[in-house]
């Protein structure tokens, strides 16, 4: 309207002529006639006797895919590959001969109580020998006197 006001037109003219307040008082001036008792109504016997059914609908498992289209101006994020660094691919699809193509190796845990590969603290073949540190008390060595002597000064 905005725009219709600065060009100089009318703004009636950007609407159709079915929208005006004639055109619904037209619609409406016949009279209408309510619908009788479905029982008085004439229906074939043929379309009586038939039973429709519902569709049979299937509901697709799993999240529902999102059907938004981007507009012009957005722009997709192009995906790239970590270990090469190239934009639109992925690991699976990575034709480069200097990326490994199969998984990336994880990285080995090791032990918290002797550092070593290969087994946890519960299987720890050192487990017995080495001290466990929640047990060691929190005080240093300077605190652990137990003399209660105050100083006067």
């Amino acid at each position: 309207m905005a725009v219709a006001t600065l060009k100089g037109k009318p703004i009636n003219s950007l609407c159709s002529d079915f929208f005006t307040t004639g055109w619904l008082r037209q619609a409406y001036a016949m009279v209408v006639n309510p619908v009788p008792n479905p029982e008085e109504w004439d229906i074939a016997d043929d379309v009586r006797n038939r039973v429709v059914l519902p569709w049979k609908k299937k509901r697709l498992t799993g999240r529902p895919k999102k059907n938004r289209m981007p507009s012009v101006w957005e722009k997709r994020k192009q995906q790239s590959y970590g270990n090469c660094g190239q934009k639109g691919h992925n690991q699976k699809s990575c034709t480069n001969p200097s990326c490994s193509t199969g998984k990336p190796a994880k990285k080995a845990r090791g032990c918290s109580v002797c550092k070593k590969e290969g087994h946890n603290k519960l299987t720890c073949p050192d487990r017995d020998k080495a001290p466990d540190p929640s047990l060691a008390p929190h005080l240093s060595s300077d605190d652990t006197d137990t003399d209660d002597e105050e100083v006067d000064s």
